[in-house]
């Protein structure tokens, strides 16, 4: 199971910067910049804070992709 977040294209969605939900968080532009770019896991705590500055439900952020197993 893979979990991917859909942030970069709520933010696109919104007409929000990156700069900007990083000022409505009290965070760095650079740890938004992870969480786009799926180089660091937003925690339960930040993914709440996200989905309310962004106005979406936290299941609009994250998607869950299941791996398929293969019989050789």
């Amino acid at each position: 199971m893979k979990i991917k977040n859909r942030l970069k294209e709520i933010l696109e969605e919104k007409h929000m910067t990156q700069k900007e939900l990083a000022l409505r968080m009290g965070v760095t532009e650079g740890t938004i910049s992870r969480y786009v770019n799926n180089q660091r896991r937003i925690g339960m705590l930040n993914l709440l804070v996200i989905a309310n500055c962004l106005g979406v439900d936290v299941m609009e952020i994250i998607v869950i992709e299941r791996e398929i197993e293969k019989d050789d």
